[in-house]
């Protein structure tokens, strides 16, 4: 799968954990620790940094896969073998309304927003 990291706590100690939307899924976000980023899955333009835990942040673009584990009695979903992907690789698509019909009139060049007429 692929997402977004969209909350991330980093500790002192190099630990942390924090949250993964999925591009493919309207699912809850995916809970992750910092421990499951594979080391060396670093962005190809930065060969030389130490440690993915250091390249990692909100907004990130990660690759990973899906395991389930029971906690305190409910099957949860957690990402594992995280890799970082390069930046704007995962786009997350939101469907605003359905159904809507309407007539284009003028495209604004200067937003990427359209006045629609209903």
């Amino acid at each position: 799968s692929e997402g977004i990291v969209c909350a991330l706590k980093k500790m002192s100690d190099g630990f942390g954990f924090g949250f993964i939307r999925c591009a493919e899924e309207k699912a809850d976000n995916i809970y992750f620790n910092l421990n499951d980023l594979l080391p060396e899955t670093l962005l190809k333009n930065k060969p030389s940094s130490p440690d993915a835990r250091s390249e990692i942040a909100t907004n990130s673009a990660v690759s990973f896969d899906i395991l389930t584990r029971k906690h305190e009695g409910k099957e949860k979903r957690f990402a594992d073998r995280i890799v970082l992907l390069p930046k704007s690789s995962v786009i997350i698509e939101k469907t605003l309304v359905t159904g809507m019909k309407g007539k284009i009139t003028l495209e604004n060049k200067k937003r990427s927003t359209w006045n629609v007429i209903l």
